[in-house]
């Protein structure tokens, strides 16, 4: 009988041993839950999950694979098949695609990879972004979660990096910067705060406020004091 630390290394080795006859005629596995790519896209944990697939399923791995990339069929770039939708995803050069298609122009004809641990929730950021101290010395605005714009790469990496704010890649220099899912959420404070809206009327509370912005498409003046008059303004 084969000693398990013989199996581990047939199980963990590098590529061509995992799919040899020899590993599937191992009587001992190690009892980890390293991930494996299949072929077809699907993945299976540890040594037993892997000879299973292998052994008893006739899989093959992708021994090419590492757990940080999405695992697809080897067959990806030359199935045309896709769907039609709008879904966003973060790559590794820091970018966001949307769509089937786009993720896979991206993925088979720029060679990038989809960092699948992102959600919209979270900045999509290039690789050693944040350990990187080099910034361009601009002051281009930047549309944050909470609302707020911050100038240039400085800020944004601060922001990002060390506060934990997530900046809205949707938003152009001109728009107002809302806090992210602002309109979506129905999520409100039963506040009476007053509002001053660059059209010069006054809206109270969280409530008007959000439908003043959201649905009549207004704007806020957020150099207003409360106590002094709302003057008609345009809107930066």
């Amino acid at each position: 009988m084969i000693p398990a630390f013989v199996v581990a290394a047939l199980c963990l080795a590098g590529p061509g041993i995992a799919d040899s006859s020899e590993f599937c005629q191992q009587e001992w596995c190690t009892m980890d839950y390293e991930p494996h790519c299949m072929t077809d896209g699907t993945i299976v944990f540890g040594c037993v999950g892997l000879k299973n697939a292998i052994c008893h399923e006739m899989k093959t791995e992708q021994t090419n694979w590492t757990p940080s990339q999405a695992c697809r069929p080897s067959d990806y770039c030359e199935n045309l098949a896709c769907t039609m939708d709008l879904l966003p995803h973060c790559l590794s050069d820091g970018s966001i695609v949307r769509g089937c298609h786009a993720l896979k122009q991206a993925v088979c004809t720029r060679n990038l990879t989809e960092q699948i641990a992102w959600t919209p929730r979270t900045s999509c950021l290039p690789g050693g972004y944040c350990e990187s101290g080099v910034c361009t010395a601009d002051l281009i605005p930047h549309c944050m979660n909470n609302g707020v714009v911050v100038h240039g790469c400085s800020d944004l990496k601060q922001a990002v990096c060390q506060d934990g704010m997530v900046e809205n890649r949707l938003w152009e220099e001109g728009q107002r910067c809302l806090p992210l899912f602002y309109c979506e959420s129905n999520v409100c404070t039963k506040d009476m705060i007053e509002h001053c809206m660059t059209d010069g009327t006054i809206v109270t509370g969280c409530d008007a406020l959000k439908k003043a912005i959201c649905k009549d498409n207004k704007w806020e003046n957020k150099a207003w004091e409360s106590g002094t008059s709302c003057e008609p303004q345009e809107h930066e």
